[in-house]
């Protein structure tokens, strides 16, 4: 819902990477998935002869395919020597192939990797990973309506047992910004409380897309926020978001949003 221009060209995504660099952005997250991300990635850093940022990236597993070699691979395609943080890029991933968590684990002690890590949708997922010692990175949903009502308590005893907590769709694929007459008719149910948040940021003078991103943010038991952009125009504002002062009452308002419907909280099942 919210890629609107599709990804940007090599040229364009060098100039949002330097753009990112100059701002303070620390680390990059990409995918084998995503198309030719870490080509594009590996490229800049020959460019550039350094790596400036830390990557993050993520891998589907099976029992037919050599993990040493898919993280050899990425290094290449990234030109980076260690690998930040590598993810499962799911809770099935992980759960259904306990022998690749062996290798993973050989690869960090040669340091190909610093840290492991499980990409997540629910909280029994994450109550789950907080018996994995190995599993030291988290990343799962939220934002103003997946928010502390949803996840705080889970996300609080998960950064209580040393986890690094990382968190994707901030935006919710831009729902935040569809009207009720714009908003799919599976997701009606959750008009009333769009418009209440969109109510809550106009009392307090904040847009929707400062609001989304400042609220995530604000939150002690998140150590990253991950999102996307698709020009350096795009990057600006959020940067510029950020630096925006926002009352805590606001945030503490958002806290209490509570969602019945939690399976619409979840992309995947937007076209069921």
């Amino acid at each position: 819902m919210n890629n609107t221009q599709g990804q940007p060209s090599t040229k364009e995504a060098f100039r949002i990477l330097n753009l990112a660099a100059s701002h303070g952005v620390t680390h990059l997250d990409t995918a084998a998935a995503y198309g030719t991300s870490e080509a594009v990635i590996g490229q800049y850093h020959q460019q550039q002869g350094s790596t400036p940022f830390s990557i993050i990236t993520k891998f589907h597993f099976n029992k037919d395919e050599h993990t040493g070699e898919k993280v050899r691979k990425a290094l290449e395609h990234l030109a980076v020597p260690q690998v930040d943080i590598l993810l499962f890029h799911s809770y099935a991933d992980f759960k259904n192939n306990p022998e690749v968590m062996t290798c993973l684990l050989e690869q960090k002690e040669i340091g190909a990797i610093n840290k492991i890590g499980v990409s997540v949708y629910e909280n029994a997922e994450v109550e789950d990973l907080l018996n994995y010692e190995e599993v030291e990175v988290i990343q799962l949903p939220f934002n103003l309506i997946d928010n502390e009502a949803r996840r705080g308590g889970i996300l609080r005893e998960a950064k209580q047992l040393g986890k690094v907590i990382h968190t994707r769709s901030t935006f919710l694929q831009g729902l935040f910004f569809k009207t009720a007459n714009t908003l799919p008719k599976k997701l009606m149910p959750l008009t009333p409380h769009l418009e209440e948040i969109k109510w809550m940021a106009d009392m307090h003078g904040v847009s929707m897309a400062t609001l989304a991103l400042q609220y995530v943010v604000s939150k002690p038991y998140i150590d990253g926020v991950l999102i996307g952009v698709e020009t350096e125009a795009q990057l600006l504002t959020n940067m510029n978001a950020l630096t925006e002062e926002i009352s805590k009452d606001l945030f503490r308002k958002i806290d209490q949003v509570h969602i019945s419907r939690a399976d619409l909280l979840n992309p995947s099942n937007w076209n069921n």
